[in-house]
Protein backbone atom coordinates (compact mmCIF):
# COMPACT_ATOMS: atom_id res chain seq x y z
CA UNK A 1 0.00 0.00 0.00
CA UNK A 2 1.31 3.13 -0.63
CA UNK A 3 -0.94 6.35 -0.21
CA UNK A 4 -0.25 9.67 -0.54
CA UNK A 5 -2.28 12.48 1.18
CA UNK A 6 -2.35 16.33 0.82
CA UNK A 7 -3.44 17.37 3.91
CA UNK A 8 -5.74 16.25 6.97
CA UNK A 9 -8.78 16.70 4.85
CA UNK A 10 -7.72 13.71 2.42
CA UNK A 11 -7.06 11.24 4.85
CA UNK A 12 -9.87 11.66 6.76
CA UNK A 13 -12.69 11.57 3.99
CA UNK A 14 -10.65 8.84 2.58
CA UNK A 15 -11.05 6.77 6.22
CA UNK A 16 -14.76 7.53 5.50
CA UNK A 17 -15.06 6.52 2.17
CA UNK A 18 -14.03 3.15 3.30
CA UNK A 19 -16.85 3.26 5.43
CA UNK A 20 -19.43 4.36 2.92
CA UNK A 21 -17.89 1.48 0.05
CA UNK A 22 -18.31 -1.20 3.06
CA UNK A 23 -21.88 -0.13 4.09
CA UNK A 24 -20.92 0.90 7.32
CA UNK A 25 -23.33 3.30 9.31
CA UNK A 26 -21.49 5.45 11.85
CA UNK A 27 -22.97 7.49 14.27
CA UNK A 28 -22.93 11.19 13.65
CA UNK A 29 -20.75 11.82 16.63
CA UNK A 30 -18.01 9.59 15.45
CA UNK A 31 -17.96 10.88 11.98
CA UNK A 32 -17.35 14.51 13.68
CA UNK A 33 -14.39 12.37 15.60
CA UNK A 34 -13.42 10.82 13.19
CA UNK A 35 -12.92 14.05 11.02
CA UNK A 36 -10.77 15.49 13.32
CA UNK A 37 -7.93 12.73 12.85
CA UNK A 38 -7.15 15.56 10.28
CA UNK A 39 -5.77 17.49 13.07
CA UNK A 40 -3.50 14.67 14.39
CA UNK A 41 -2.72 14.24 11.03
CA UNK A 42 -1.75 18.27 10.14
CA UNK A 43 0.22 17.80 14.03
CA UNK A 44 2.49 15.30 12.60
CA UNK A 45 3.23 16.85 9.30
CA UNK A 46 4.16 20.22 10.86
CA UNK A 47 6.61 18.54 14.08
CA UNK A 48 10.11 20.31 13.25
CA UNK A 49 12.26 18.50 10.79
CA UNK A 50 15.22 17.94 13.67
CA UNK A 51 11.85 15.75 15.10
CA UNK A 52 10.86 14.03 12.66
CA UNK A 53 14.64 13.05 11.97
CA UNK A 54 14.52 11.54 15.44
CA UNK A 55 11.28 9.30 15.19
CA UNK A 56 9.95 6.53 13.09
CA UNK A 57 7.45 7.21 11.29
CA UNK A 58 7.48 4.04 8.40
CA UNK A 59 4.17 3.06 9.38
CA UNK A 60 2.52 6.37 8.45
CA UNK A 61 -1.26 6.05 8.85
CA UNK A 62 -1.78 2.21 7.95
CA UNK A 63 -3.33 1.46 11.28
CA UNK A 64 -6.01 3.78 10.99
CA UNK A 65 -6.90 2.81 7.18
CA UNK A 66 -6.81 -1.02 8.39
CA UNK A 67 -9.05 0.03 11.26
CA UNK A 68 -11.30 1.37 8.89
CA UNK A 69 -11.41 -1.94 6.72
CA UNK A 70 -12.16 -3.64 9.79
CA UNK A 71 -15.36 -1.77 10.66
CA UNK A 72 -14.00 -0.42 13.64
CA UNK A 73 -15.35 3.25 13.84
CA UNK A 74 -15.53 3.81 17.68
CA UNK A 75 -11.83 2.86 17.72
CA UNK A 76 -10.78 5.52 15.73
CA UNK A 77 -13.25 7.96 17.28
CA UNK A 78 -11.00 7.42 20.50
CA UNK A 79 -8.01 7.74 18.61
CA UNK A 80 -8.94 11.00 17.41
CA UNK A 81 -10.18 11.81 21.03
CA UNK A 82 -7.40 10.67 23.01
CA UNK A 83 -4.89 11.90 20.58
CA UNK A 84 -6.17 15.25 20.15
CA UNK A 85 -6.69 16.20 23.66
CA UNK A 86 -2.89 15.29 24.53
CA UNK A 87 -1.67 17.37 21.27
CA UNK A 88 -3.91 20.31 23.48
CA UNK A 89 -1.87 19.40 26.72
CA UNK A 90 1.57 18.89 25.26
CA UNK A 91 1.38 22.29 23.59
CA UNK A 92 -0.12 23.74 26.69
CA UNK A 93 2.09 22.28 29.35
CA UNK A 94 5.07 19.58 28.15
CA UNK A 95 5.63 18.68 31.73
CA UNK A 96 2.94 17.29 32.39
CA UNK A 97 2.71 14.98 29.61
CA UNK A 98 5.41 13.53 27.77
CA UNK A 99 5.95 13.79 23.72
CA UNK A 100 5.96 9.83 23.83
CA UNK A 101 3.01 9.86 25.50
CA UNK A 102 1.60 12.09 22.47
CA UNK A 103 2.23 9.67 19.87
CA UNK A 104 1.80 6.24 21.58
CA UNK A 105 -2.24 7.44 21.95
CA UNK A 106 -2.13 8.08 17.87
CA UNK A 107 -1.72 4.15 17.52
CA UNK A 108 0.19 4.48 14.84
CA UNK A 109 3.37 2.97 16.20
CA UNK A 110 5.71 5.47 16.31
CA UNK A 111 8.99 5.30 18.23
CA UNK A 112 11.83 7.02 19.23
CA UNK A 113 14.71 6.04 17.09
CA UNK A 114 16.82 4.72 19.28
CA UNK A 115 20.52 6.76 18.30
CA UNK A 116 18.10 9.82 19.89
CA UNK A 117 17.52 8.23 23.09
CA UNK A 118 21.17 6.83 23.60
CA UNK A 119 21.94 10.33 23.47
CA UNK A 120 21.52 13.02 27.03
CA UNK A 121 19.01 15.54 25.90
CA UNK A 122 19.74 18.56 25.28
CA UNK A 123 18.74 21.69 27.65
CA UNK A 124 14.90 22.39 27.12
CA UNK A 125 14.34 19.61 24.34
CA UNK A 126 10.45 19.45 24.91
CA UNK A 127 10.15 15.80 22.80
CA UNK A 128 12.81 13.88 25.18
CA UNK A 129 10.75 11.09 26.96
CA UNK A 130 10.13 12.04 30.80
CA UNK A 131 11.16 8.47 31.89
CA UNK A 132 13.56 5.34 30.77
CA UNK A 133 12.82 1.94 31.37
CA UNK A 134 15.21 -0.19 32.87
CA UNK A 135 15.63 -3.17 34.14
CA UNK A 136 16.79 -4.37 37.12
CA UNK A 137 18.17 -7.86 38.38
CA UNK A 138 17.96 -10.13 40.61
CA UNK A 139 20.30 -13.08 41.60
CA UNK A 140 19.46 -16.58 43.25
CA UNK A 141 22.13 -19.00 42.84
CA UNK A 142 21.64 -23.04 41.92
CA UNK A 143 23.00 -26.29 41.38
CA UNK A 144 21.99 -28.01 37.93
CA UNK A 145 23.35 -30.97 36.76
CA UNK A 146 23.80 -32.78 33.26
CA UNK A 147 22.89 -36.04 32.42
CA UNK A 148 23.87 -36.93 28.88
CA UNK A 149 23.17 -40.58 27.24
CA UNK A 150 24.12 -41.90 24.25
CA UNK A 151 21.26 -42.55 21.92
CA UNK A 152 20.33 -45.00 20.30
CA UNK A 153 18.99 -44.71 16.23
CA UNK A 154 15.78 -47.55 16.51
CA UNK A 155 14.46 -48.09 12.99
CA UNK A 156 10.57 -47.63 12.59
CA UNK A 157 10.08 -51.32 12.43
CA UNK A 158 11.04 -51.52 15.89
CA UNK A 159 9.86 -48.35 17.44
CA UNK A 160 7.33 -50.40 20.01
CA UNK A 161 8.06 -52.85 22.71
CA UNK A 162 8.86 -52.67 26.60
CA UNK A 163 11.76 -50.85 28.46
CA UNK A 164 13.63 -50.93 31.88
CA UNK A 165 14.41 -48.13 33.73
CA UNK A 166 17.21 -48.42 36.05
CA UNK A 167 18.00 -46.18 39.24
CA UNK A 168 21.81 -45.09 39.69
CA UNK A 169 22.60 -48.27 41.96
CA UNK A 170 21.67 -50.00 39.17
CA UNK A 171 18.48 -51.49 40.34
CA UNK A 172 15.20 -52.00 38.06
CA UNK A 173 12.99 -49.82 39.02
CA UNK A 174 10.45 -49.25 36.60
CA UNK A 175 8.97 -51.35 33.57
CA UNK A 176 6.82 -49.81 30.47
CA UNK A 177 6.02 -50.21 26.99
CA UNK A 178 4.74 -48.22 24.11
CA UNK A 179 3.18 -49.20 20.83
CA UNK A 180 4.05 -46.06 18.61
CA UNK A 181 7.74 -44.42 20.00
CA UNK A 182 9.73 -46.50 22.00
CA UNK A 183 12.73 -44.41 22.46
CA UNK A 184 10.71 -41.29 22.97
CA UNK A 185 7.90 -42.95 25.99
CA UNK A 186 10.95 -44.92 27.22
CA UNK A 187 12.79 -41.02 27.86
CA UNK A 188 9.46 -39.41 28.65
CA UNK A 189 9.16 -41.93 31.37
CA UNK A 190 12.62 -41.76 32.87
CA UNK A 191 11.16 -38.10 33.35
CA UNK A 192 8.02 -38.74 35.36
CA UNK A 193 10.10 -41.65 37.36
CA UNK A 194 13.16 -40.55 38.29
CA UNK A 195 13.47 -37.32 37.51
CA UNK A 196 15.85 -37.78 34.88
CA UNK A 197 18.62 -38.94 37.35
CA UNK A 198 19.09 -42.84 36.29
CA UNK A 199 21.65 -44.88 35.10
CA UNK A 200 20.27 -46.75 32.42
CA UNK A 201 17.27 -47.49 29.86
CA UNK A 202 16.72 -51.18 27.68
CA UNK A 203 14.58 -51.13 25.01
CA UNK A 204 13.05 -54.94 24.28
CA UNK A 205 11.66 -54.59 20.28
CA UNK A 206 8.76 -56.43 20.14
CA UNK A 207 7.52 -58.33 17.04
CA UNK A 208 4.26 -57.41 17.68
CA UNK A 209 1.71 -54.91 19.66
CA UNK A 210 -0.24 -57.91 21.16
CA UNK A 211 3.62 -59.13 22.33
CA UNK A 212 4.62 -55.95 23.75
CA UNK A 213 1.23 -55.69 25.58
CA UNK A 214 1.57 -59.84 27.32
CA UNK A 215 5.27 -59.03 28.21
CA UNK A 216 4.57 -55.90 29.57
CA UNK A 217 2.56 -57.55 32.67
CA UNK A 218 4.85 -60.60 32.39
CA UNK A 219 7.66 -58.65 33.72
CA UNK A 220 6.16 -56.46 35.82
CA UNK A 221 5.01 -59.38 37.74
CA UNK A 222 8.18 -61.35 37.23
CA UNK A 223 10.42 -58.31 38.84
CA UNK A 224 7.73 -56.45 40.23
CA UNK A 225 9.91 -53.28 40.39
CA UNK A 226 9.37 -50.52 43.54
CA UNK A 227 7.79 -47.63 40.87
CA UNK A 228 4.87 -49.85 38.93
CA UNK A 229 2.14 -49.52 41.29
CA UNK A 230 -0.46 -50.87 38.78
CA UNK A 231 -0.45 -54.43 37.35
CA UNK A 232 1.28 -55.62 40.60
CA UNK A 233 0.77 -58.92 41.88
CA UNK A 234 1.90 -60.59 45.27
CA UNK A 235 2.77 -64.10 43.73
CA UNK A 236 4.93 -64.96 40.47
CA UNK A 237 3.94 -66.12 37.50
CA UNK A 238 3.20 -70.18 37.12
CA UNK A 239 4.63 -70.33 33.48
CA UNK A 240 7.55 -69.10 31.62
CA UNK A 241 7.87 -66.88 28.40
CA UNK A 242 10.25 -67.01 25.67
CA UNK A 243 13.70 -64.74 26.84
CA UNK A 244 13.97 -61.73 25.63
CA UNK A 245 17.35 -59.67 25.42
CA UNK A 246 17.41 -55.69 25.26
CA UNK A 247 18.56 -54.99 21.81
CA UNK A 248 19.13 -51.26 22.67
CA UNK A 249 20.36 -49.41 25.38
CA UNK A 250 20.82 -45.51 26.66
CA UNK A 251 23.15 -45.60 28.80
CA UNK A 252 24.92 -42.68 31.07
CA UNK A 253 27.99 -41.08 29.56
CA UNK A 254 28.22 -38.76 32.04
CA UNK A 255 27.12 -35.65 33.90
CA UNK A 256 28.20 -32.16 34.73
CA UNK A 257 27.38 -30.22 37.52
CA UNK A 258 27.53 -26.40 37.66
CA UNK A 259 26.54 -23.26 39.76
CA UNK A 260 24.14 -21.04 37.75
CA UNK A 261 23.31 -17.49 38.56
CA UNK A 262 19.83 -17.05 37.92
CA UNK A 263 18.85 -13.24 36.96
CA UNK A 264 15.14 -12.58 37.05
CA UNK A 265 14.20 -9.49 35.32
CA UNK A 266 12.65 -6.29 37.27
CA UNK A 267 11.57 -4.01 34.82
CA UNK A 268 11.51 -0.18 36.51
CA UNK A 269 10.89 3.22 35.11
CA UNK A 270 12.65 6.32 36.43
CA UNK A 271 13.28 9.73 35.11
CA UNK A 272 15.70 10.98 32.48
CA UNK A 273 17.27 13.08 35.06
CA UNK A 274 17.67 10.05 37.12
CA UNK A 275 19.01 7.84 34.78
CA UNK A 276 21.69 10.42 33.10
CA UNK A 277 22.72 10.99 36.74
CA UNK A 278 24.91 7.87 36.65
CA UNK A 279 23.84 6.08 32.85
CA UNK A 280 26.26 3.27 33.36
CA UNK A 281 24.55 1.99 36.51
CA UNK A 282 21.30 1.18 34.45
CA UNK A 283 20.54 -1.39 31.97
CA UNK A 284 18.19 0.63 29.47
CA UNK A 285 15.63 -1.13 27.82
CA UNK A 286 14.99 0.01 24.46
CA UNK A 287 11.90 -1.72 22.59
CA UNK A 288 9.61 -4.80 23.94
CA UNK A 289 12.57 -7.71 23.16
CA UNK A 290 15.29 -7.92 25.57
CA UNK A 291 18.49 -9.01 24.80
CA UNK A 292 18.86 -11.50 27.64
CA UNK A 293 22.39 -12.53 27.00
CA UNK A 294 23.39 -8.21 27.04
CA UNK A 295 20.98 -8.54 30.38
CA UNK A 296 22.60 -11.38 32.01
CA UNK A 297 26.10 -9.84 31.01
CA UNK A 298 25.21 -6.56 32.56
CA UNK A 299 23.92 -8.02 36.06
CA UNK A 300 25.95 -11.02 36.65
CA UNK A 301 28.44 -10.64 39.82
CA UNK A 302 31.28 -12.79 37.16
CA UNK A 303 32.21 -14.93 40.44
CA UNK A 304 34.89 -17.67 39.33
CA UNK A 305 33.28 -20.94 38.13
CA UNK A 306 29.71 -19.62 38.25
CA UNK A 307 27.96 -19.26 35.03
CA UNK A 308 24.96 -18.09 33.42
CA UNK A 309 21.34 -19.49 32.56
CA UNK A 310 22.38 -18.44 28.72
CA UNK A 311 26.49 -20.33 28.96
CA UNK A 312 24.63 -23.16 30.53
CA UNK A 313 21.87 -23.56 27.64
CA UNK A 314 24.44 -23.44 25.46
CA UNK A 315 26.37 -26.37 27.58
CA UNK A 316 23.31 -28.24 26.79
CA UNK A 317 23.27 -27.30 23.00
CA UNK A 318 26.78 -28.45 22.91
CA UNK A 319 26.28 -31.91 24.59
CA UNK A 320 22.70 -32.56 21.91
CA UNK A 321 25.04 -31.39 19.03
CA UNK A 322 27.43 -34.20 19.97
CA UNK A 323 24.20 -36.44 19.49
CA UNK A 324 23.74 -37.18 23.29
CA UNK A 325 20.35 -37.40 25.50
CA UNK A 326 20.33 -34.95 27.81
CA UNK A 327 18.56 -34.53 30.84
CA UNK A 328 18.87 -31.64 33.54
CA UNK A 329 17.75 -31.54 36.93
CA UNK A 330 18.84 -29.11 40.26
CA UNK A 331 19.75 -30.43 43.48
CA UNK A 332 16.01 -31.08 44.83
CA UNK A 333 15.75 -33.37 42.18
CA UNK A 334 13.66 -31.80 40.05
CA UNK A 335 13.75 -32.22 36.30
CA UNK A 336 13.65 -29.60 33.32
CA UNK A 337 11.97 -31.10 30.56
CA UNK A 338 13.02 -27.62 28.10
CA UNK A 339 16.25 -29.02 28.22
CA UNK A 340 15.34 -32.73 26.93
CA UNK A 341 15.85 -33.23 23.45
CA UNK A 342 13.96 -36.29 23.01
Amino acid sequence: MNLNFTNGKHLANYILKIFKNNEIAIPENQIDSIRELSKIFTYIENLPIEVKDNLDLSNEYYNWIILAQEGKCQELATISKNGNANIAKFLNNSSIISFDEVFESFELNISYNVHYLYQKPKANDIYYPHYFKILEGSHKMVKWNIAYYEKPKITKSENFGCYFIYDNNEQLVYIGKSNVHLLDRSCESAIERTNGDFSKIELYPMRTQADTNIYELYYIAQYDPKYNSDCRCLDKPSFTLPKQTPKYFVNRIGTESFDVEQISVNPKYISVEEYWEEPQKYYLQLGEKIDMERFYQFHSENKHGIINVEEFRKRVSELQDKGYLTYVFNDKNSCFRQFSNF
